[in-house]
């Protein structure tokens, strides 16, 4: 099949190291390795090859951060929405004039906030579309930055994209269910495709002993870790106070990422007075997150969104370690408890008694570790992910 990759966000470019860039490559990848032709249309930059090094954050002008400053959220957020419904219409020529050239049979689409041109134009033009919507983006939005004078229009947009694409996919059955409450899709339209890894680059990943040899640890440390961005809604305070009261004389703790909250983190150790324990990396290149991950026995995510698919779990479980991860319904999608992992609530106490549990237990971290890399590298690879998103549109474009 001839498939034409098409995402209208503005600032995500297709070599960008972010989660969403990502994403993008691996399943236009996992398209190409089973024998379809991949034409992509990516509105935040076309580029395939990755830069070298790691990419320099973006940072807003000097107008931008003053009208953000003096204007209410309210006008601020309308302000950058009705930018944004002008840039789709713009999407919408370029995805035409591609089309023109290039006879897809699928444009698959990764959605985007308020965004309709990818639907619209499909419509049109009678190609089969797939909509991939990885968040409740109008909740999202509201949460993260504020909400706008068009904010029922963004949730109308959202009910449009579901209910005109030809298929839905989602990465959680939480939000598998949103979808269909809020916008009325048909359950039958709607494919969970939670996120994955790439095994290709496990090969190169350290030895626990040389991964560990940088922090001066020994294999017989007991190392607890956690690999993500240091903001509220990974609950690692939480983590770091269960850590503080884990009765084990030969503990340590790797936070690996940065975030708004880090200085606030560091400062908190140092008052439960573990700051010998506890190493912060910062944010570190992501080629070089597996390596971290490798110093680690027990790999650890005490909380997530509710509608998220955490990547890092199947980052932890494709190197084999015992994971400790949220009792949330996409975890529950793709992990059992006791067999998989141990999953907790974000509380102390909980979260605390799993550390405890797996401290105790060398033989119940091997087994929860064996069973969940298992699982991982037979199912929650991108090869697979991208398989059965293609055999999804063969069934529905035959039916």
């Amino acid at each position: 099949m001839r498939i034409l990759y098409f995402s209208s966000h503005p600032n995500i470019p297709l070599n960008s190291k972010s989660g969403p860039g990502t994403h993008m490559r691996e399943i236009i990848a996992g398209f190409r390795a089973e024998g379809h032709e991949v034409q992509t249309l990516i509105m935040g930059g076309n580029s395939e090859e990755q830069e070298s090094g790691e990419q320099a954050p973006t940072t807003a002008s000097p107008i931008k951060r003053l009208g953000k400053k003096l204007l209410p959220t309210v006008l601020w957020e309308s302000i950058k929405d009705q930018r944004l419904n002008r840039f789709d219409a713009h999407c919408a020529q370029e995805l035409r004039r591609v089309c023109e050239t290039f006879k897809a049979d699928i444009i698959y689409e990764r959605g985007y906030f308020s965004m309709l041109s990818g639907v619209n134009t499909a419509k049109e033009l009678g190609i089969f579309h797939a909509l991939e919507m990885n968040a409740p983006y109008p909740e999202e939005k509201v949460q993260m930055e504020g909400k706008g004078l068009f904010h029922h229009k963004a949730i109308a947009a959202e009910r449009e994209q579901c209910l005109k694409t030809d298929l839905l996919l989602v990465v959680s059955s939480a939000l598998k269910r949103y979808f269909i409450e809020r916008t009325g899709v048909a359950e039958n339209k709607v494919l969970i495709t939670p996120n994955a890894v790439n095994p290709k680059y496990l090969s190169k990943t350290l030895s626990k002993e040389a991964a560990r040899a940088a922090f001066n640890w020994s294999n017989e440390d007991l190392v607890f870790g956690f690999v993500g961005s240091i903001f509220p809604y990974h609950g690692v305070d939480k983590l770091i106070e269960a850590f503080a009261l884990l009765k084990c004389e030969n503990k340590k703790l790797l936070i690996v990422g940065g975030g708004e909250l880090l200085p606030q983190y560091k400062q908190r150790v140092e008052e439960l007075g573990i700051s010998n324990l506890v190493v912060f990396t910062g944010a570190v290149p992501h080629q070089h997150v597996y390596n971290l991950i490798s110093a680690m026995d027990i790999a650890m995510m005490a909380d997530s969104n509710w509608y998220g698919s955490p990547v890092k779990i199947f980052e932890y479980g494709a190197l084999g370690k015992a994971v400790i991860a949220p009792n949330t319904e996409p975890v529950l999608d793709v992990m059992k408890n006791m067999q998989d992992g141990i999953l907790c609530k974000n509380n102390i106490p909980d979260i605390l008694s799993a550390m405890s549990q797996l401290q105790e237990d060398e033989m119940l971290r091997a087994q929860l570790a064996v069973s969940w890399q298992e699982k991982v590298l037979k199912y929650h690879n991108w090869r697979v992910v991208s398989q059965n998103i293609i055999e999804q549109i063969r069934v529905l474009k035959t039916t």
